[in-house]
């Protein structure tokens, strides 16, 4: 019997929850609207520009310069040369055999390689473009799943040779560097021929 009275007063209560009854009794306000007010806009201020620290010993010093012959310098631009359907099949043909002789892992990392590459013949058979080719390509590697194998177009290559070679354009100083994470700190491997880093040594 007193099990049924706590259910009946669960009841009533769960009935108030939902302002059913609450309504009845008390019927709801108009909610009031919200009205704009101005409110007045910030003003810049300028700040006024402070001189930068240049340690006593280092006063004298002139400041690393680039000579104006290498301050512009026009950037290599890559074009993609064309290539033929046959020309297409020969370096998917010869891309095949390099990943069956000196791929890592003999099962091709668990997947089915003459599948893959059966898969990207027929694509290259019906026709592609050559932008489209080296990106099916890329694509094929990819398919191997080991995030350290890839292909590289021909245009690629010759951009990554560019850059290490200092003859493409750069942000910042010019270093190729590694970070030292235990150190908190950055190994400088090379500078780029003409960079800032260079010429300031």
């Amino acid at each position: 019997m007193k099990l049924k009275r706590i259910a009946f007063g669960f009841l009533v209560l769960s009935l108030l929850a939902c302002n059913f009854v609450t309504q009845m009794v008390f019927p709801p306000t108009a909610t009031p609207t919200a009205t704009a007010t101005a409110t007045a806009s910030p003003t810049p201020t300028p700040t006024p520009l402070v001189p930068a620290f240049i340690p006593p010993e280092c006063s004298n010093a002139s400041l690393a310069t680039v000579p104006p012959d290498l301050l512009l310098q026009a950037t290599p631009e890559f074009k993609i040369t064309e290539i033929s359907k046959d020309e297409q099949l020969t370096i998917l043909g010869e891309l095949g055999d390099i990943v069956q002789d000196v791929y890592i892992y003999p099962d091709y990392n668990g997947r089915d390689w003459n599948a893959i590459e059966s898969k990207y013949r027929t694509r290259i058979e019906a026709g592609l473009d050559t932008q489209s080719f080296y990106n099916e390509m890329f694509t094929m590697i990819e398919e191997l799943g080991d995030e350290h194998s890839f292909f590289l177009s021909p245009v690629e290559v010759a951009e990554a040779e560019a850059e290490l070679r200092g003859e493409l354009s750069f942000v910042g100083v010019g270093i190729y560097g590694q970070p030292d994470f235990e150190k908190g700190s950055l190994i400088v491997i090379s500078t780029f021929p003409g960079s800032p880093a260079e010429y300031a040594g």
